[in-house]
């Protein structure tokens, strides 16, 4: 949104930052929605008195604290941007993976050959799969799960990869699934291990690791229900 006193084409909103004073006094929720930008409306348009503007959907009681939302984010995010978690209270909560790691275990762990390993990333790339792949308490999201899908295909099979789209379980490699949970929860096990060996610790650290403890207990929750789909 452009400010109206700038008198060239503004700039996009995704490559500017700005500084609100008092914004940062108002905690956030998930459970508000939030309109936030110059208020534009043509009164004020033409007096000049436009100004920065936050509405929230929702109503707030009389001396009861307001609230915003700052984007429905994981704990990770919330915690590494703005120093606070949500805990289990967090629906948006889930456990960022990588393609690396999901191909890391294919190649390390389960000794599987992957061929035609940079096409099968040019197609993951091209086709917007390598964001947002994730572990909730359900287990691996259907994003993950595509990737590990493409990355064992067959180089004979690799022109029908399209063919993805029209799964949900991905059956066909269940235990693929099931082996990649254990893999990235040996890990989580691991830094917790080293984290306990700390001895000078601040707050953010004892947060950070309260952190990868509920991460832990996700990722055993995924495998209970990941086991429930064989």
């Amino acid at each position: 949104q452009r400010d109206p006193r700038d008198p060239g084409s503004g700039e996009q909103g995704g490559d500017c930052l700005a500084l609100v004073p008092f914004l940062d006094l108002l905690n956030h929720s998930d459970n508000v929605t939030v309109e936030a930008g110059i208020n534009l409306d043509s009164d004020r348009l033409e007096s000049r008195d436009y100004f920065y503007e936050l509405k929230v959907g929702q109503s707030v009681n009389r001396y009861s604290e307001a609230f915003i939302c700052y984007g429905r984010h994981s704990n990770t995010k919330l915690l590494t941007e703005y120093g606070f978690s949500l805990g289990e209270n967090n629906n948006s909560e889930h456990i960022a993976v990588t393609v690396n790691t999901i191909l890391e275990f294919l190649q390390m762990k389960k000794k599987v050959r992957v061929s035609k390993v940079e096409e099968k990333l040019c197609i993951l790339k091209e086709n917007g799969l390598i964001s947002n792949l994730g572990i909730g308490r359900l287990g691996l999201n259907w994003t993950a799960k595509a990737v590990l899908y493409i990355l064992l295909l067959r180089p004979s099979e690799l022109k029908s990869w399209h063919s993805l789209y029209q799964l949900e379980n991905f059956s066909s490699i269940h235990s693929f699934l099931a082996d990649f949970l254990e893999y990235f929860l040996e890990g989580l096990q691991l830094h917790l291990r080293k984290m306990a060996e700390i001895i000078l610790r601040s707050k953010y650290f004892n947060l950070a690791e309260d952190l990868v403890r509920s991460h832990v207990e996700i990722v055993k929750l995924a495998i209970t229900n990941q086991g429930s789909e064989a």
